[in-house]
């Protein structure tokens, strides 16, 4: 039982033969534990490229929703600062109304109505009449 080993030249021929047909040479002790560890190595490569691509993924996530988030407080603020400027605005028209109509009432309590005929000496009396009362004097 002993093995037959192939001659040198026969090697040289089986690797001539298997590189016409394009395969790969038969591969040896040191070429198989080359081929090994390179693959460790790649192995290696390709979980830290995944491992750094789900940290791009989470980052990116990160960031999405921080931009989604200040986003909304934007929103939030540009709502707040609208009703703002709504409820100054309305306060405003409400000044003018009422100075419009202090303006009025001061125009109809200082009437000089000693040549006003009855009727309208006594149309301006009782408009000066709801002012005081209005204006609780």
């Amino acid at each position: 039982m002993s093995s037959v080993l192939p001659a040198v030249g026969d090697l040289e021929d089986l690797i001539l033969d298997s590189q016409i047909q394009g395969q790969k040479p038969p591969i040896g002790i040191k070429g198989e534990n080359e081929r090994r560890r390179k693959k460790a190595i790649d192995d290696v490569k390709y979980d830290e490229t995944a491992a750094n691509n789900t940290k791009i993924v989470e980052v990116l996530t990160s960031m999405s929703s921080r931009s989604i988030e200040r986003d909304q407080e934007k929103a939030l603020d540009r709502q707040k600062k609208a009703e703002a400027r709504e409820m100054q605005l309305h306060y405003l028209a409400m000044m003018s109304t009422e100075r419009e109509q202090r303006k009025e009432d001061h125009a109809i309590l200082s009437m000089n109505m000693s040549t006003f005929n009855p009727t309208q000496k006594a149309y301006y009396e009782g408009l000066q009449r709801e002012i005081i009362a209005r204006r609780g004097f």
